[in-house]
């Protein structure tokens, strides 16, 4: 419509009309250029702050996982310190106190994942929307650090291996109970107990557990760490959120 009305005054050649119409066109499309720009940023702020809040709710869960961790090892740290004691002791060990003490401390937890949100981000291209370079290091340190926490678990199963077959070697079966045709199946499937006599005439195992303590110390020390990286990493998204809105 306006094309026609373009055309129709420059036949009559009025060229004040001529340059209106053309300045609405100019404007018009101007005008179109920029509420679509608009529309697009809102769009990818919208997609930003979708991005920070899943974010800062996995790196908050993940924060949330890596104490609770932490806890369960400062938990097997100090019960496998307290059972080293016994099995060096001298004097007659309390077996049920030593037994509580093997049955909490000879463990390993397995590692976390990588934050399944930042995976989507990298393999979707969409880094960008972490506008601070300094946030997206951050980010992806955060993440190397959980790799590295899955090469202290297998460092952990390796002192593990050393000292389970000495455990197993100083193990009793005291019965195994038949179940008639469709009994319930009880909890206890086996009745068992560690014969800490063994245990203290295995020349090794001192030195075995001992190994095995300072691995739990190191592993400890580095899930309180990596819990306190990923609590400010999960503000500083939380933050990010926000102002994207």
């Amino acid at each position: 419509m306006r094309v026609l009305s373009i055309t129709k005054h420059l036949r009559e050649q009025n060229w004040v009309a001529v340059f209106l119409d053309f300045l609405i066109v100019v404007v018009g499309v101007y005008m179109g250029l920029q509420m679509q720009e608009w529309s697009s940023k809102r769009a990818q702020n919208a997609e930003a702050a979708a991005y920070h809040e899943r974010l800062a709710y996995e790196y908050a869960a993940l924060s949330d996982t890596l104490k609770k961790h932490s806890e369960h090892y400062e938990t097997y740290l100090r019960n496998g310190i307290n059972l080293t004691a016994l099995l060096l002791t001298v004097q007659e060990i309390d077996q049920g106190r030593a037994n509580q003490l093997m049955n909490t401390s000879l463990f390993s937890i397995p590692p976390l994942k990588d934050p399944a949100v930042l995976d989507e981000m990298i393999s979707a291209g969409k880094m960008g929307f972490i506008a601070d370079p300094a946030q997206r290091t951050q980010l992806l340190n955060a993440r190397y650090s959980l790799q590295f926490l899955g090469t202290y678990y297998e460092f952990l199963n390796d002192g593990l291996d050393q000292i389970l077959p000495i455990v197993q070697r100083c193990t009793v079966i005291d019965e195994v109970q038949p179940l008639a045709e469709n009994a319930n199946i009880p909890e206890d499937l086996v009745t068992f107990h560690y014969d800490f006599t063994c245990m203290q005439s295995e020349p090794l195992m001192p030195a075995l557990m001992s190994e095995w303590l300072q691995r739990l110390h190191g592993t400890r020390n580095l899930y309180i760490e990596a819990n306190l990286e990923f609590e400010r990493i999960a503000k500083k998204l939380q933050d990010l959120a926000n102002k994207s809105r």
